[in-house]
């Protein structure tokens, strides 16, 4: 944008506080938080003046000074920027260690959260320095009850999709998306040993893949099925794998995987997976054909409708094993 005066033209600035990457309005940070956590190297590189903490989550910067044009990004700092994460470990609160991952641990176990209660009890007693820990320079008590507003909100609407939806097979094809017909979207996870795991490793077999959560009480119940669709189908080239998500890292699924005596292949779910497969309900389980082609997708299970959903899918794999495949008559 020009403004021109008396023959003179002239290039509007750039408010100093606006990241030239994403034009976020950022904030301020005192000079000893770009100390405390830029590695060396980019210590190095600190000019004289203001900079700017950018709160933008898809920006990679992380501190700004358009007047300097001076930009340091999240590899330039020693710690995990919580709000720019979307893989665990999501830190809220850089002095007392308490992530995304621990708050949800805590509300799916117990119903509420004491993480607020606890960082201001130990500010009350002048233990906080975000100053020199929080990537922001600022107390973290805000971003923390962001986040656990957040998660309170997920909880609630997955609680209220697993009460109203009934189980239910996709049988439309010809639409965009994850519908019958359609290739399953790749993915790549970890399993519980922290393994890559590729969909690719799935290419050729039939897939059960399962979309569940270890506090969701309709997908606990699911297991003993796909335990017997496991122990029975696994021999004739049929996979079940079941991707835990809002679950917490592997250390938190593996006490559940050994409680309910799960056999097959269990990965560590994220939100790209969730989003991949427009997942709208828990659980959310897709039969997939060897081409990598969607058979068939049931969302949530009505209590005492596990064996409807079990004899269907035994029918579907079975008419999948003899004929090949289901494009393949």
């Amino acid at each position: 944008m020009h403004s021109c005066f008396g023959g003179s033209c002239q290039t509007a600035a750039r408010p100093v506080d606006v990241c030239r990457q994403c034009d976020a309005r950022g904030h301020s940070v005192p000079r000893q938080t770009l100390e405390s956590l830029l590695i060396p190297e980019a210590l190095q590189r600190v000019e004289a003046g203001t900079y700017f903490f950018d709160p933008s989550p898809d920006c990679d910067v992380v501190y700004f000074s358009n007047e300097r044009e001076s930009y340091f990004t999240k590899r330039d700092v020693r710690i995990r920027v919580g709000i720019k994460e979307s893989e665990p470990p999501i830190p809220t609160c850089y002095c007392f260690g308490h992530t995304v991952e621990s708050a949800r641990a805590e509300i799916q176990a117990t119903g509420q959260s004491t993480v607020a209660a606890e960082i201001t009890k130990e500010i009350q007693v002048g233990h906080c320095a975000c100053e020199v820990k929080n990537p922001s320079g600022r107390c973290c008590l805000s971003e923390v009850n962001q986040a656990v507003k957040k998660l309170f909100s997920r909880l609630i609407l997955a609680t209220l999709l697993i009460a109203s939806l009934t189980w239910s097979a996709a049988s439309a094809a010809g639409q965009q998306g994850v519908s019958i017909g359609n290739p399953a979207p790749d993915f790549k996870l970890r399993d519980l040993k922290g393994k890559e795991f590729e969909s690719s490793q799935l290419k050729g077999s039939f897939v059960v893949l399962d979309l569940w959560a270890t506090w969701c009480e309709p997908c606990v119940a699911d297991i003993p099925m796909f335990n017997r669709l496991h122990e029975k189908f696994a021999s004739r080239g049929v996979k079940i794998v079941g991707v835990a998500v809002e679950s917490g890292w592997a250390k938190d699924i593996k006490p559940h995987v050994a409680k309910h005596s799960i056999k097959y292949t269990v990965l560590v779910g994220n939100d790209k997976i969730v989003e991949q497969y427009q997942m709208i309900g828990f659980p959310t389980t897709f039969l997939i054909g060897r081409d990598g082609k969607i058979v068939k997708k049931y969302i949530g299970t009505v209590p005492d409708t596990e064996a409807q959903k079990e004899a269907d899918l035994n029918h579907e794999i079975e008419m999948l094993l003899d004929r090949g495949s289901l494009h393949d008559k």
